[in-house]
């Protein structure tokens, strides 16, 4: 886990978030798509839209004020 600042529509709250790292050492089948060493983080955590200023006008409230907001990235040690 791990805690920070989240911005969204101009306010700031702090968060926790489970992320997941992965290690990819560097092999015939990730060399097409990345040189080196690969590290994949996934994070997710979940916010609540009114918590930041943004309110449901949506057409039949379709969008829930409770969402997950995911990320996933992955970096390499050679350019």
């Amino acid at each position: 886990k791990v805690t920070g600042d989240f911005t969204l529509h101009g306010v700031t709250k702090k968060v926790t978030a489970d992320v997941k790292t992965q290690l990819l050492e560097e092999s015939e089948k990730t060399k097409p798509r990345m040189k080196g060493d690969l590290l994949s983080v996934r994070a997710s955590f979940n916010i609540k839209l009114s918590d930041f200023g943004i309110e449901n006008n949506v057409i039949g409230k379709k969008v829930a004020d409770d969402i997950q907001v995911g990320l996933n990235m992955v970096g390499t040690n050679k350019k």
